[in-house]
């Protein structure tokens, strides 16, 4: 243990300089994406001007206001079995709960849980990998430890210590988790939807949508910078993202080549302790870093709401003719990069997606029908008007009704990958790094997550807009049924297919204007640094050149993703 606590002032140095950079970056990511956010939210006041040809098409379907949106707390999927303990390793029956925001509680029974018991415990489970055969998982760690550590191994390891139809949910730096069942149908259920969870949990403490994207930008950033393969997920608060990607970061800097001493056991347990000293200190140094890089955050919107007291006008004006002598200067270059890689690209994961994405949002449609039938009854019934209106508002949003969309949308993330995993050749070999940075790029976990999200509201606009068209009077909604049945379907099957193409827009369009970035590289350089003249005083504080030519690539690229969408979806 000399050797690694000899290291440990090499170590905090070394991590020290990591955060600084982490939070320059995220300080630069957080103020170019919130400054975009005020200038295209207010752009059109500010200049009393709107800009048509960028609204789209409308809606037919009326929003239900968001005030007025019903939540549904519907558990996504509950069931008992046997749970291992964390620190007595014996197993105890629970009664699990999936909660719609795909966090897992446990409770001491299902009576416990009717009667509103606080749960034993919770289960975050982002970034978790769910192994269906835990002695193939150990056997591995083991072949792959003695590996590292040099040790000779005379025999392949074997390791039988866990029953048939156990499930292992693990995580490198956070508690694992051990969970046994009776049968292989029960067993294969929730290997799935365990599996679902750790894909869609989410436990960061940043809430704002603009910060979550400028720390996933910066946490990208690192990942590059510390030599890690930028696809490894990374699960847990962002406290705990940060300790486990600098942890794995000083492994490979500080611990490859220390000799441990004595025989395979003891260098195994030695080891242990060395990266639990290397994590330790590690997250001792985050903790004190990561108020800092909250109170950059504070900074930076206070910064941008001092410069918006004086007017966006001159800003606005000045960023959009950035813009233009950008675009001038590198569609030249963009137009055969398109052409060769974007546009083919988009077009097969539009082909890829777009329909399945259609079909999923399609199947919300006998969702509302169904409970729009019951409606009329009601009102014709007698019932009171605002108890339907609410039983209406909630079934249209709730999981067990929509679960043929929702169940239809998740595989949304497979045909992705297979789509990406059949690209011709030709293709293939100028996305260069951009094929094992997909989950980085176009973050397809929380795009199926959104997409759910806009299954709900498309239902429930549904839902609002026959309520509000069939009317309340119980003598006239029988005879204005029929009709508002056709126009209201009319308007969702219009919605739905624009909602597809926004969709499949939004995954597509940070892919193309990844590539745009990464082939583009020298040609940057230059023209940021040429950008900086042409900035006024008054937007120095807000403008960067980099956020000006990343606007270039964004616009460009969101064009030819719309395009390839709606040249798939427009004949569906």
């Amino acid at each position: 243990m000399d050797a690694v606590k000899s290291k440990l002032k090499a170590v905090k140095a070394d991590i020290q300089d990591r955060l600084a950079s982490f939070t320059k970056d995220f300080g630069k990511f957080y103020k170019d994406a919130i400054v975009t956010d005020v200038i295209e939210n207010s752009g059109n006041e500010e200049e009393g001007a709107s800009d048509d040809a960028d609204a789209g098409e409308a809606r037919a379907l009326t929003s239900r206001p968001e005030a007025e949106r019903q939540q549904d707390n519907v558990p996504l999927k509950t069931g008992v079995f046997l749970k291992r303990g964390a620190n007595v390793k014996n197993w105890k029956e629970r009664y699990f709960v999936v909660l719609p925001n795909y966090w897992v509680q446990y409770y001491e029974s299902e009576e416990a849980y009717n009667e509103g018991a606080k749960p034993k415990g919770t289960m975050l489970l982002d970034g978790y990998e769910v192994f269906r055969d835990p002695n193939s998982r150990k056997i591995q760690a083991k072949t792959a430890l003695n590996k590292q550590l040099g040790i000779e191994q005379s025999e392949p390891i074997e390791y039988s210590k866990y029953a048939p139809l156990t499930l292992e949910v693990f995580h490198e730096g956070r508690r694992r988790w051990l969970l046994q069942f009776e049968d292989q149908e029960t067993f294969d259920e929730w290997a799935e939807m365990l599996t679902s969870c750790t894909k869609l949990c989410e436990s960061g403490v940043l809430e704002e949508p603009i910060a979550k994207s400028a720390f996933a930008e910066a946490f990208l950033e690192q990942k590059r910078q510390c030599m890690v393969p930028t696809h490894d997920e990374y699960g847990g608060s962002e406290v705990e993202q940060l300790v486990q990607l600098f942890t794995r970061h000083c492994r490979r800097k500080f611990m490859d080549g220390i000799s441990f001493p004595g025989g395979a056991k003891v260098k195994k347990v030695m080891y242990g302790k060395a990266v639990a000293l290397y994590r330790t200190t590690i997250g001792a140094l985050v903790a004190v870093a990561w108020p800092l890089l909250l109170k950059a955050c504070s900074a930076a919107k206070g910064l941008i709401t001092k410069v918006a007291t004086k007017g966006f006008g001159p800003v606005i004006k000045a960023r959009r003719s950035l813009i233009g002598k950008s675009t001038d200067q590198l569609i030249a270059k963009m137009e055969p990069i398109k052409v060769k890689v974007l546009t083919p690209l988009a077009t097969v994961v539009a082909q890829a997606v777009g329909p399945s994405t259609l079909k999923s949002l399609s199947l919300a449609k006998p969702v509302y029908q169904t409970h729009t039938k019951a409606y009329v009854e009601q009102v014709q019934a007698g019932d009171d008007v605002a108890d339907s209106q609410t039983a209406l508002a909630k079934a249209c949003v709730s999981n067990h009704n929509l679960h043929l969309a929702l169940e239809e949308s998740a595989k949304l993330d497979s045909l992705l990958r297979t789509a990406l995993a059949k690209l011709p050749d030709a293709l293939k070999s100028n996305l260069g790094e951009f094929l094992a940075t997909v989950d980085d790029v176009m973050e397809p976990d929380t795009w199926v997550l959104e997409t759910q999200e806009q299954i709900r509201v498309l239902c429930d606009n549904a839902g609002y807009t026959y309520q509000l068209d069939v009317g309340e009077d119980g003598d006239k909604v029988k005879e204005a049924a029929p009709t508002v049945d056709a126009s209201t379907e009319a308007k969702f099957d219009h919605d739905a297919k624009l909602v597809a193409i926004e969709r499949v827009t939004a995954l597509i369009a940070p892919a193309l204007s990844y590539l745009f970035k990464t082939k583009l590289t020298q040609e940057v350089t230059p023209l940021e640094e040429s950008l900086v003249k042409w900035i006024p005083d008054l937007a120095k504080e807000v403008l960067q050149p980099s956020g000006i030519v990343d606007a270039v690539f964004d616009g460009v690229a969101e064009q030819a993703a719309k395009e390839a969408a709606t040249t798939v979806l427009s004949g569906l």
